[in-house]
């Protein structure tokens, strides 16, 4: 180093050392870029590419195998990653239709019972039908036979299961079909 840089950095320091010290910052000297001392650089070496053997016909014919056999061995990785991704997502949707089962088989038997009275009903309702037109029925009877159609033949237990592994089926056939 020469002696303009180590008495500049000796300043630095300096100046560093009262900044600390002091709450005020100090200012430093700036020195113009031409007062540095630059050597001159020395000219850029060219690369030149190393001479390199020709290959033979088998080390060519070795590379091509290597490589046929990487991409070989991709394919087949890839193939057995899309299967396994395959199966695990085919389980999901298995375990989703068995909860959505399980969630659907009380709805179902409740309307299983209402859907069984409606029919004991409205089966009393026709034999009484067909009675009335045999013969003339007591009042009573016929407005049981009111109460009956108005009550239950308006009323629908329908059963409404759970459609979103359904969906989730339907989504992969159209995506399939395509």
């Amino acid at each position: 180093m020469s002696e303009e840089e180590k008495s500049m950095i000796d300043g630095q320091q300096s100046t560093e050392e009262t900044s600390d010290s002091s709450e005020t910052p100090a200012i430093t000297e700036v020195t113009p870029l031409n007062t540095y001392n630059l050597q001159p650089t020395t000219p850029m070496e060219v690369h030149h590419h190393p001479h390199v053997e020709k290959k033979s016909f088998k080390e060519y014919l070795l590379e091509g195998l290597m490589i046929f056999l990487a991409v070989t061995m991709g394919f087949f990785a890839e193939s057995i990653r899309e299967n396994i991704t395959k199966h695990e997502k085919e389980h999901h949707l298995m375990e989703m239709l068995v909860e959505d089962l399980k969630a659907d088989l009380p709805k179902l038997d409740l309307a299983i019972k209402n859907n069984s009275i409606k029919v004991q009903y409205l089966d009393s309702l026709r034999h009484c039908i067909y009675a009335a037109i045999d013969k003339k029925l007591p009042d009573t009877i016929y407005r049981n036979m009111y109460y009956i159609h108005r009550s239950f033949s308006r009323i629908r237990h329908e059963f409404a299961p759970t459609l979103r592994t359904l969906n989730q089926f339907e989504k992969i056939c159209k995506s399939i079909c395509r």
